[in-house]
């Protein structure tokens, strides 16, 4: 299954090996092969005060097993600002901890670096409380896991900083059979470049 971002079209070769949940900017790709149904999962209420913060995610649950598995793709499209994006995580965190028995994965393209300065000090400031956050509710962010501070999924256009942007967060108790980045080659310098991004590429055992 795959988590996406900036999402518009998707070809016909794709649609038709996999279920596809829709957000305003994200899709959630699941294996027809699976044989389990994706529905959409609400984690903003309907009666949100701020409805805009709906279109920062869309989610997913399967059944698997007799287990309940809930995929979260974000995307931090920077419009609305710190203030909104803090709001969501917040009820993020509410709906994490009001759904322990069930498997959350959350991962997409927040846009922000703790190594962040300057006029986007803010930005950097909020990606150390949205981490120290999850890992307080028993999460690991599985690239910084393996890479530490070398963790990163983007390069400046003057190749002077790397930052990661895009995270894969996943419980502590599920088994990571192995994690790495696309190669830089194949995504960065292809004609058209597929994306400035790197995609994180993991197995799980759930």
């Amino acid at each position: 299954m795959g988590l996406f971002q900036e999402v518009y079209i998707i070809p016909y070769a794709i649609r038709k090996r996999y279920y596809i949940v829709r957000g305003e900017m994200n899709a959630i790709l699941i294996k027809k092969t699976l044989n389990a149904k994706p529905e959409k999962e609400i984690i903003i209420p309907n009666n949100s005060e701020i409805d805009l913060l709906a279109d920062f995610y869309v989610s997913a649950k399967i059944k698997s097993d007799k287990k309940k598995v809930v995929f979260l793709s974000v995307y931090n499209y920077m419009g609305p600002g710190i203030k909104e994006f803090s709001k969501f995580l917040e009820i993020l965190f509410n709906y994490i901890k009001n759904n322990m028995n069930q498997i959350i994965i959350i991962g997409g393209d927040f846009n922000m670096d703790e190594g962040f300065e300057n006029n986007l000090k803010g930005w950097g400031e909020l990606a150390k409380v949205m981490k120290d956050g999850l890992y307080r509710l028993g999460y690991n962010e599985i690239l910084s896991l393996k890479f530490g501070q070398d963790a990163y999924t983007f390069i400046t256009p003057n190749k002077k900083r790397r930052y990661q942007l895009d995270y894969l967060f996943i419980p502590r108790h599920i088994k990571i059979k192995d994690i790495k980045l696309a190669d830089e080659n194949q995504i960065f310098n292809k004609k058209p470049r597929l994306s400035d991004h790197l995609p994180i590429i993991s197995i799980l055992e759930l």
